[in-house]
């Protein structure tokens, strides 16, 4: 089963009917027939100005991208250290 591909035309009157008043984010995906996580995932990648809905713009510094970028290598490192945690154990009950 193939993923259903939208423009970006399609996601940015979609983010600006969400953001009309009156409307909520699942009534519009509802009357769209779109999955509610994808419009709440475009309102996050276009912010609305005015009339116009543009692509909102990275403000990721270098060292927010590399904190970003520790923080998954260690969680990685401390999932290792449990499995090896595990391990040990299941060996000394082993003896």
């Amino acid at each position: 089963m193939s993923r259903k591909q939208y423009s970006d035309e399609y996601k940015k009157r979609a983010v600006q009917l969400s953001y009309q008043p009156g409307q909520t984010v699942a009534g519009v995906a509802r009357d769209l027939g779109i999955p509610e996580n994808n419009l709440w995932r475009w309102r996050e990648k276009y912010e609305v100005k005015g009339d116009a809905v543009i692509e909102k713009t990275s403000a990721i510094s270098p060292e927010q991208e590399r904190i970003k970028e520790l923080e998954r290598e260690l969680a990685k490192v401390r999932e290792e250290r449990d499995i090896l945690k595990k391990t040990i154990g299941i060996f000394s009950r082993m003896k």
